[in-house]
């Protein structure tokens, strides 16, 4: 976005007229360099929708449209089926965590599956898929023998503030017996695991229930700080039952925003209000002290300033400059309190 009219606007936010020579001779310098507002809230450490998978026909099943499922992951990801009985080598479609176009999925095993709108359904979204009831039509699983796992590639958390991390993902779960949805974290590499959330027919509405077939989930973490995290998805104890679906996993911990003294997660002229408001007066971050040094001034602008226009030498005005425009918003400051008192 091109913010238009700098002068006028930030001459504004220095109390003084479109006239004031001050106010406008201040408001050219923050407009030199600075073009673009920086708002931010969260960093991605995972984000995937699957839709970069490249699916083809099914190999053992009808109504599919030719461009129907893979048995391949994103890069890093790991499928663990080996407590699980094994399908015969020409029926490979439902034998654990299976990337699917779902509307495929919903045309070659009907009952309920179009519940899962968050996945796409009529747009020929890619979704993750564990069929219990599709797996158990070619291969007894009974009882409840399918146990399928699905960990994601190893996330650094270097940076990362301990307890802030959220994972968030679109979830089809419907419920019957037995049958368990896990979602579990490892710091240490997948050595061992603790879970996040259990799914079950008790917490799900009952067996057969679809009041958990179309939602979207977020769960907070208590990771540490630095080292790594994987998350794992798992469909356990299930037999001749229902399905766990899953779509757009984001893994994201919150940006520590520095310009942001208003702690909005917006960088923008509303911090500049607080700065310009407290110049050479305040000492804490809620009056524009940026850096937390005791004092608001020229440095906290600079910095307030590089985040604002988006960094860069020729965002960064020249020391004259700044001491420019602190005089331009102490003489406005003071032309105010004239005008009140």
């Amino acid at each position: 976005m091109v913010i238009r009219n700098w002068p006028a606007r930030l001459a504004a936010r220095l109390g003084q007229s479109r006239t004031s020579k001050a106010a406008s001779a201040g408001a050219a310098i923050l407009a030199g360099g600075m073009m673009f507002a920086g708002t931010a809230d969260a960093a991605t450490l995972l984000a995937e929708n699957f839709e970069g998978l490249t699916l083809g026909p099914f190999v053992s099943r009808a109504n599919g449209d030719g461009t129907d499922f893979t048995v391949d992951l994103p890069a890093g990801w790991v499928r663990d089926n080996t407590t699980t009985p094994a399908p015969a080598p020409e029926a490979p479609e439902y034998f654990g965590f299976q990337a699917m176009d779902v509307d495929s999925w919903v045309a070659e095993a009907g009952q309920a599956r179009n519940s899962f709108a968050k996945g796409g359904v009529g747009a020929h979204g890619t979704v993750l898929v564990a069929d219990a009831d599709q797996f158990d039509d070619q291969t007894g699983i009974e009882p409840d023998l399918m146990n399928v796992f699905l960990s994601t590639k190893p996330m650094s958390l270097a940076g990362v503030a301990a307890s802030t991390v959220t994972v968030r993902f679109d979830s089809s779960f419907r419920p019957y017996d037995g049958m368990t949805g896990l979602v579990d974290v490892s710091f240490n590499n997948g050595a061992s695991f603790s879970n996040l959330l259990t799914l079950t027919t008790d917490n799900s509405g009952g067996n057969s229930s679809l009041s958990r077939a179309n939602e979207s989930v977020e769960l907070p973490v208590n990771n540490p700080a630095g080292g790594s995290m994987i998350v794992r998805f798992g469909l356990t104890a299930a037999g001749n039952d229902w399905w766990w679906a899953l779509d757009n996993i984001n893994v994201n911990t919150p940006v520590d925003l520095v310009g942001d003294v208003n702690g909005d997660d917006h960088v923008d002229l509303l911090d500049f209000d607080v700065i310009r408001a407290n110049f050479y007066e305040g000492n804490s971050l809620e009056e524009g002290d940026v850096n937390q040094d005791g004092f608001v001034n020229e440095v906290d602008f600079r910095l307030w300033k590089d985040a604002f226009g988006g960094g860069g030498p020729a965002s960064v005005p020249e020391p004259s400059s700044l001491a420019l425009l602190a005089g331009a918003a102490l003489g406005a400051a003071a032309l105010v309190k004239r005008r009140r008192s």
